[in-house]
């Protein structure tokens, strides 16, 4: 399983989710902090990542609010050494996530 991942939840599913949690979180559990913390991330959670990119003279400069880590495809130059999703040649080079969506945000007080 990797480090961490990145999805979309309805409505519903979120309340799914959520109603199962705090069915945990009252019986007795081992891991109520663990629980407590996922509940108050699901709650939380924006509905999409409001990700900021800089540009500066056409070129990709730095980006903010990445939950994850961004692959940026440059298609300028010759003898580009890879190639996008498409079979187009490019070069790429990748952003790493934003360290505050590590996933551990901590929830008021702590």
């Amino acid at each position: 399983m990797t480090d961490s991942k990145w999805t979309h939840l309805t409505t519903d599913e979120a309340s799914i989710i959520l109603n199962a949690l705090s069915s945990i979180r009252s019986s007795e559990h081992a891991h109520l902090a663990k629980i407590e913390m996922l509940i108050y991330k699901l709650e939380n959670a924006e509905s999409q990542p409001n990700i900021t990119i800089g540009i500066d003279r056409g070129q990709v400069c730095w980006t903010r609010g990445n939950p994850f880590p961004i692959r940026i495809c440059d298609y300028d130059g010759f003898d580009l050494p890879d190639v996008d999703e498409r079979g187009k040649p490019c070069e790429i080079s990748w952003e790493p996530a934003d360290k505050i969506f590590a996933g551990r945000r901590a929830p008021p007080g702590e």
